[in-house]
């Protein structure tokens, strides 16, 4: 009976240790369990955290990429050679395609301005006076084409580059440097088929004309 005493003892200390095992068991599986659940809940609210990130940077992606996609070709079209060219380019071009054809053309700046003293000076083939640069501009490209005549050319009226370089009634060529250089732009036009020389007298002047 006193062992059978000490079994309910025993049995009530193993209750109790029962009860404090299962009430520690208990505990610590809540506590686990609120642990994990806050893990869990952390996981997932990170998961959360980082989906919404993700989903922020591919829509803010996919706006930066997809906005300026319609611009940029629009650039890379006009940039090809859809864009004229400007008439200072054109006049480049023609210049350096003008002598495959015999031609030389030299730029001919036309306009007036006044010089340190305040005298106003006009410059530019046939820009004389304001009366008559209003009536005749001369063109940007002055210059002397070398053409052989054929038959098929024959009755035809053929304009002659003609360039005089006038001089007073006494003069006697000397050849400094200024004269040096006209001499040589005369000499071009002659062996371009062109009519050019000094002139310091009507009367030479005819001579040249007529040659």
């Amino acid at each position: 009976m006193a062992g059978q005493g000490q079994t309910p003892g025993q049995g009530h200390g193993q209750g109790q240790s029962h009860g404090q095992g299962h009430g520690q068991g208990h505990g610590q599986s809540r506590d686990q369990c609120h642990v994990h659940g806050q893990s869990q809940s952390q996981d997932q609210y990170e998961r959360s955290d980082v989906t919404s990130k993700l989903v922020t940077v591919t829509v803010t992606i996919s706006v930066m990429v997809t906005i300026p996609i319609p611009v940029r070709v629009m650039v890379m079209v006009r940039g090809t050679d859809k864009m004229s060219k400007s008439e200072s380019e054109i006049q480049q071009l023609i210049q350096l395609e003008a002598p495959k054809f015999s031609s030389i053309l030299w730029r001919n700046n036309s306009g007036a301005l006044k010089d340190e003293t305040g005298r106003l000076v006009r410059y530019g083939l046939g820009n004389n006076s304001e009366k008559i640069n209003k009536e005749i501009k001369s063109s940007d490209l002055i210059g002397i084409t070398h053409v052989t005549i054929t038959h098929d050319m024959v009755g035809q009226v053929i304009g002659i580059f003609t360039a005089i370089e006038c001089k007073a009634e006494k003069w006697k060529f000397k050849g400094d440097e200024r004269e040096l250089a006209q001499s040589n732009f005369i000499n071009f036009i002659k062996t371009k088929g062109g009519i050019a020389n000094f002139c310091n007298s009507v009367e030479s002047f005819h001579k040249i004309i007529r040659r």
